[in-house]
């Protein structure tokens, strides 16, 4: 018998709660949408040096609602699922789509995340996979570092993340790593040519695999990445999978063709990212 999900899209916490923003950055919000809108200029969503004060709330009351370590509850994992025992809080169902799509990519040993947040990502992933593998992580801004370390300070001191905005460049050589993921990070980019950068250096970040989850409809990701693959010879054998959980869905880039086990899906079109999103 399969066992359910406890955590899946049914889930439906209190978002006006988890949305509220404080004044100062209401306003900032209501500049980038005239300068937008009205002004007709390229802006990204947020200024990203005073981001971390409508993140910092905003995962203060998703808290309320969602678990953000899996260090803290019961929990399995059970043929490359994550299943939420007892009455814990369960994990946001994107943030679960993601950490399974990395936890069963086949023989990695290094893992590293771009626009990592507070570590709820990464850190949990580490829970899992222990100490067998490696990692890192990077924000683009100390702002969100500092909250990164205000969070979970033992794992911070471990994973030591550094500053990188990768609209300007892709990981540091001696940081690249098997496999780089990217939460929620490029639906905030709306510059055209950084978006194209922050994509390109992602793809050149890793040794192994790519994995992207976001708002599907922010950009043409299947669309962008092809197009990224077949200008850049680098990239030329590269191919592009799917890891569907039942709530969400994630693209995986193999960097060298690989071939991955059956929860991975090659991809054919873009079509297939708004499954649960019409």
């Amino acid at each position: 018998m399969e066992i359910p999900k406890s955590n899946g899209r049914e889930f439906t916490p209190n978002l006006e709660e988890i949305t509220k923003k404080p004044l100062s950055v209401k306003v900032s919000g209501f500049i980038t949408r005239f300068k937008r809108h009205i002004l007709k200029m390229q802006v990204d969503d947020d200024n990203w040096e005073t981001y971390s004060k409508a993140y910092g709330p905003e995962n203060e009351a998703e808290s309320f609602y969602y678990t953000f370590d899996l260090g803290k509850i019961d929990h399995k994992i059970i043929e490359g699922n994550i299943y939420i025992l007892g009455d814990c809080k369960p994990l946001q169902f994107s943030n679960r789509a993601i950490i399974e799509a990395v936890i069963n990519l086949p023989d990695i040993f290094s893992i590293a995340e771009v626009g990592a947040g507070n570590g709820k990502l990464i850190v949990n992933i580490k829970r899992i996979l222990g100490s067998k593998i490696g990692y890192s992580a990077s924000d683009i801004a100390q702002c969100q570092l500092d909250l990164f370390k205000q969070t979970f300070p033992k794992d911070f001191d471990e994973i030591r993340p550094y500053v990188l905005d990768i609209t300007k460049e892709p990981l540091p050589l001696k940081e690249k790593t098997d496999v780089v993921f990217a939460a929620t990070v490029l639906m905030h980019i709306k510059r055209d040519i950084e978006y194209n950068k922050a994509l390109l250096n992602l793809l050149f970040s890793a040794n192994k695999f790519v994995v992207i989850i976001d708002n599907w409809k922010s950009h043409d990701y299947y669309e962008d990445i092809s197009n990224i693959i077949t200008n850049t010879p680098r990239l030329s054998i590269a191919t592009i999978y799917k890891y569907d959980s039942g709530s969400n869905i994630c693209i995986i880039v193999a960097l060298a063709g690989d071939k991955l086990p059956s929860r991975y899906t090659e991809m054919h079109n873009g079509a297939e990212l708004i499954k649960y999103f019409t």
